[in-house]
C-alpha cells in the first residue's frame, strides 16, 4: 500500500479528559503553534540539556527507555522566520518519517528544514541524526479542525540498529477494525505535568492511554470524524505540549503498530 493511502488511514489522535473539560476549540493546536508552543519548548529543552545541574512529557506518563521505542524520533524544525522550534515523529522506512501537519505549517509559521534525531532519549543531543528541506502535508489538512493533520518527512537514508528501527503499519483486518477499549501508548517528548515546565532533564516519556469511540469524543469535542481517534485523559493522563507528531501505537501480534498522529488540545 502506498504511503499516500497510509496517511489518509493514519489520521490524527486527540485526547480527550471526559470530565468538567467541556467543549474545546482544535484552534488551539493547530494554529500558530510553533509561536504558542513549539519555539517556547525547543529553547528550554536547549537550555536543560545544556544545564550541568541534572535532577530529574506526556502528561503523568513514565520514562522510556533507550531503545524501547526505536521508531520515535525528536524532531528540531528550523522555521522560515528564523527560530526553532519542536515537534515528534516516527520512522516509517530508511527514508520516511510521519509527523504531524502542523508541525510543518500551522497558518502562520513554516519549517524550512527538519532534524529528525533517532535513537536517543534527547532532542538536543546523541542519537542518529538527519535533515530534510522536505515535507509532504496531506492534502486534504485543515488547521481550524485537525482534520487529516498529518504530513510524511522524506530523509536521507537512516541506518537501522537496536535502537533505531521503522514502526509498523496497520494492514489487513487491522485496518477496518474499531480500536475504542484498546490500551494504545502515546510518546513523546513534551512536559510530562498539565501546567508544568520543562526540566533539567527533560526525557522521552511514554503513557498508556485507553482509546474510546468517536461517539463519545463527540459529546466534548466538535468536528470529531473517521479521520480522528480518541483517548480517554481519565486519571489525568494524556499527551502534552511539545508531544506533537509523535505517535500512537497498538501492541499487535507482538509488534507496536502506528495507528494515529499525535496533536493536543
Amino acid at each position: 500500500m502506498s504511503w499516500i493511502v497510509h496517511l489518509l488511514l493514519l489520521g490524527s489522535t486527540l485526547s480527550v479528559y471526559l470530565g468538567d473539560a467541556g467543549v474545546l476549540s482544535t484552534e488551539q493546536v493547530g494554529q500558530y503553534y510553533h509561536q504558542r508552543v513549539g519555539i517556547p519548548m525547543a529553547e528550554a529543552m536547549r537550555r536543560a540539556e545544556l544545564s550541568r545541574n541534572n535532577t530529574n512529557r506526556i502528561t503523568n506518563g513514565s520514562r522510556s527507555p533507550l531503545g524501547a521505542f526505536p521508531f520515535v524520533g525528536g524532531l528540531l524544525i528550523q522555521l522560515s522566520s528564523g527560530p526553532l522550534s519542536m515537534c515528534t515523529c516516527s520512522l516509517l522506512s530508511a527514508t520516511r518519517a510521519v509527523t504531524a501537519a502542523h508541525c510543518v505549517w500551522d497558518g502562520q509559521d513554516r519549517g524550512r528544514t527538519f532534524t529528525a534525531v533517532f535513537g536517543s532519549t534527547k532532542i538536543f543531543r546523541g542519537g542518529t541524526r538527519v535533515t530534510t528541506n522536505e515535507a509532504l502535508r496531506h492534502e486534504d489538512y485543515k488547521q481550524r479542525t485537525l482534520n487529516n493533520d498529518i504530513a510524511l518527512l522524506m530523509l536521507p537514508t537512516v541506518t537501522f540498529s537496536a535502537k533505531v528501527a521503522p514502526v509498523s503499519l496497520p494492514s489487513g483486518a487491522l485496518l477496518q477494525r474499531d480500536l475504542a477499549g484498546y490500551a494504545a501508548q502515546a510518546i513523546g517528548f513534551g512536559i510530562t505535568k498539565d501546567g508544568g515546565h520543562v526540566t533539567n532533564d527533560q526525557f522521552l516519556n511514554n503513557v498508556t492511554l485507553k482509546v474510546i469511540s468517536n461517539d463519545v469524543c463527540g459529546r466534548t469535542f466538535v468536528d470529531i470524524n473517521k479521520s480522528k481517534l480518541c483517548t480517554s485523559g481519565e486519571r489525568g493522563r494524556s499527551v502534552c505540549f511539545g508531544d506533537s507528531g509523535g505517535p500512537l501505537v497498538i501492541k499487535h501480534e507482538g509488534k507496536h503498530v502506528l495507528v494515529r498522529i499525535e496533536n493536543i488540545i
